[in-house]
């Protein structure tokens, strides 16, 4: 039988242990995602609805960040059509993103949710989907 004293230094000794191994466990809440496509990129091509938008001298600049943490940044310059950026011709969107398989969804469960099917290797990242019912392609270049 234990008793009170040895009860005592039992937890003496266990509570420092469990408090040290739950500060180094991390935040299992926070997504470490290690895949080709997480990094910094530009668009070298866009074509929407089969109109190519990256053009020499046309100024539109498109550029996506993927980081290990879940989240994305969406950055567009020089839109005078107002392809993404209404009514600016610049913007900046930014929010979360899962994946599964070949695709990325961009702010899941919301209503702007948009899924792109990709390929990526270390340089060059592939990806095609649908904008307001138009088909899309485009191919990024890692910066």
């Amino acid at each position: 039988m234990y008793s009170r004293f040895s009860r005592a230094r039992t937890l003496r000794i266990a509570l420092p242990v469990l408090l040290i191994a739950w500060a180094c466990g991390g935040d299992p809440a926070e997504p470490n995602i290690n895949e080709a496509f997480v990094g910094n990129w530009v668009a070298t091509s866009f074509i929407v609805d089969g109109e190519e938008l990256i053009t020499p001298g046309g100024g539109l600049s498109v550029s996506f960040g993927f980081f290990s943490d879940g989240s994305y940044q969406f950055i567009v310059g020089g839109d005078v059509n107002n392809y993404f950026c209404d009514p600016a011709t610049s913007c900046v969107d930014d929010g979360d993103y899962s994946f599964a398989g070949n695709v990325i969804t961009l702010d899941p469960g919301t209503v702007d949710q948009l899924g792109l099917q990709y390929s990526a290797s270390a340089s060059t990242l592939n990806v095609s989907g649908n904008l307001d019912g138009l088909p899309f392609s485009a191919v990024f270049a890692r910066t």
